[in-house]
């Protein structure tokens, strides 16, 4: 079996004008960290800025954001959701520069960060994903499962992708999309993962995601299991409203990245129907004397000891996502 070599973008001098555009509400403690990262960025400081987009803020934020060297950017109508944020701010924005960098407030950025979107730009891609690592993969066994996810979405999901020559997916924060992009698709998302939806309308328009492993950031992981569990369940919810307004247009588009797209958004729906002939298989092949309870509790061990390989195998991924 010959292995194909990483596709690597051409590096080349810094031409683009790139914009960080950073929703923020609420993020006092955290923002002017983002921001001083992205102020020491290895590229021209004439060629680039840093926008904040505060919104329904109840904190300092706005102010703690211009002390650290940010333009600020004020969203008008109702804000429902980070898509919103970003609508208005591509708005503003159009015709100013060549290329958005979409970023989470707790995020910190690689100084090679705006160079590889530069790089990426120049060959040919409108809208790419970085390398999303993590701040914190040692607080707890949440955060570091979440790091491992991340490394896995990096390493084995984009990059594998990339390899492959097929359209990567962003990971919500951490990414660049070219202001064609933008006027041409539009920043139209209305679900709680504003992410994948754009990837989607980017496959419905014909725009292949690029992956730049060299642009990493730094995203802080939640630490407690209970916070978990409402982010899965706001992601959960967001992937099945894509699945319902997306699915029918993707599949009569009939590409590769289209295609790819359906099967990411019904494979929620595959996971909950592959797991019920799963149990019930598993549960026929026990032995008749085990009693209901302890039926239920080996199921339920069996399913933690899958868990734990595959955290452990996350943790092996972590140093190869720790090497450039």
């Amino acid at each position: 079996v010959v292995l194909r070599k990483r596709r690597e973008i051409p590096k080349r001098p810094a031409q683009k004008r790139i914009a960080a555009v950073i929703p923020a509400r609420n993020e006092v403690a955290v923002i002017g960290n983002l921001v001083a990262s992205l102020l020491r960025q290895d590229y021209p400081r004439e060629l680039f800025d840093v926008y904040v987009v505060p919104n329904n803020c109840t904190d300092d934020t706005p102010e703690a954001a211009r002390r650290a060297g940010a333009k600020l950017l004020t969203v008008k109508g109702p804000i429902h959701a980070k898509g919103d944020v970003l609508r208005g701010a591509f708005e503003q924005l159009a015709g100013q520069y060549d290329a958005y960098c979409v970023f989470d407030a707790d995020n910190l950025v690689d100084a090679k960060f705006f160079q590889s979107v530069n790089d990426a730009l120049l060959a040919g891609f409108h809208v790419a994903q970085g390398f999303r690592d993590s701040k914190n993969p040692y607080d707890s066994w949440v955060s570091g499962s979440m790091s491992a996810f991340y490394w896995f979405m990096s390493r084995c999901y984009n990059e594998s992708r990339a390899r492959l020559g097929m359209s990567c997916h962003l990971n919500g924060t951490g990414f660049m999309v070219s202001d064609e992009a933008v006027r041409t698709v539009g920043w139209n998302t209305h679900s709680l993962t504003e992410d994948l939806e754009f990837t989607a309308l980017c496959a419905l328009k014909g725009y292949k995601v690029g992956y730049m492993p060299g642009a990493r950031i730094y995203d802080e992981q939640t630490s407690r299991f209970w916070d978990s569990c409402v982010q899965r369940r706001r992601w959960t919810a967001g992937s099945l409203q894509c699945m319902r307004r997306y699915v029918p247009a993707l599949l009569k588009k009939r590409t590769l990245p289209a295609l790819d797209m359906a099967m990411l958004f019904l494979g929620n729906l595959m996971c909950v129907i592959g797991l019920m002939p799963a149990i019930g298989t598993a549960w026929g092949l026990m032995p008749f004397f085990i009693s209901q309870p302890w039926r239920i509790a080996l199921l339920v061990g069996f399913g933690g000891l899958y868990y734990l390989g595959c955290f452990a195998l996350g943790m092996m991924l972590s140093c190869v996502a720790s090497m450039p």
